[in-house]
């Protein structure tokens, strides 16, 4: 009997490990490892100049000095965080209440098009300066950046879940008295789930270059500030960390929503983290 126990808690616990070897997190953590050793060895072997690159020991050490001496690094990391927060979440609600109504109205759905496609191709470089000069320096201009970086993505996605919600689903919505809005909460809102986490994964993406592309223009803290001022005084170390950090939001984010839609769709398969 004793035997028995043992051998199946020594399958068990085989299958646990396959199924960690075969895991995204077992791969994540296999590509992050290859990514610091090949970043050292180019910084040790190729690019040697402290004044055009470094190596991530090198950045290692420059946060945990910035940690230890509560340098200016932190209050980049809040600035840029609150910006992103506030324009991303505003954008997410508001695009997607946009994307339900558009998508629900064929003639306010091709009216709003031509202009939607626009400023989703316009770059925000050149709206950003336009945007100072006229709000001038400060908080609202960084918030407009990315809230306009991030809405887009959103209100497209919305619409194209709305648009192309199965016939059946509605028409069995119907049957059970789910018409006008009730019909947008409880038949379109839930079929868009997948367009519209896909719209957010990107928006999330748009939304760090809105925050590096706002601190540009006339900031004086934030991550993308740091990246421009350390850039202008060769500060490596600084300005690798800057692109590590925001790099690593937008990674961790589209990851974060890939798991809430699994979650939240569970017959669906979803998007992969």
């Amino acid at each position: 009997m004793a035997t028995a126990t043992t051998t199946e808690t020594i399958a068990t616990s085989g299958r646990h490990r396959r199924r960690f070897y075969e895991s995204n997190a077992f791969r994540i953590i296999v590509l992050l490892m290859a990514f610091v050793v090949l970043w050292q060895l180019l910084a040790d072997y190729v690019i040697t100049s402290p004044l055009i690159f470094t190596s991530p020991l090198k950045v290692a050490q420059y946060v945990a000095e910035q940690f230890a001496t509560n340098g200016p690094l932190l209050n980049d990391i809040w600035t840029s965080g609150q910006e992103f927060l506030i324009g991303f979440t505003s954008a997410a609600v508001l695009g997607v209440l946009l994307g339900l109504a558009l998508g629900a109205n064929d003639t306010a759905r091709k009216w709003a098009n031509p202009l939607l496609n626009a400023l989703y191709a316009t770059p925000m470089l050149a709206i950003a300066p336009v945007l100072i000069v006229l709000l001038g320096l400060g908080l609202w201009p960084k918030l407009i950046i990315i809230f306009l970086e991030c809405i887009f993505p959103v209100i497209t996605g919305t619409m194209v879940g709305v648009t192309t919600t199965n016939r059946l689903y509605v028409e069995a919505g119907e049957v059970y008295g789910a018409k006008g809005w009730k019909a947008l909460l409880k038949v379109y809102l839930p079929s868009s789930v997948p367009s519209i986490v896909g719209g957010l994964r990107l928006a999330i993406g748009r939304g760090v270059i809105g925050v590096i592309v706002a601190e540009l223009f006339g900031s004086t803290a934030g991550l993308g500030h740091n990246i421009w001022n350390a850039s202008q005084t060769l500060d490596m170390p600084a300005m690798y960390t800057s692109v590590l950090i925001l790099a690593g939001v937008s990674v961790g984010g589209m990851s974060l929503l890939g798991w809430v839609h699994k979650k939240i769709t569970p017959w669906e398969a979803g998007p992969r983290a």
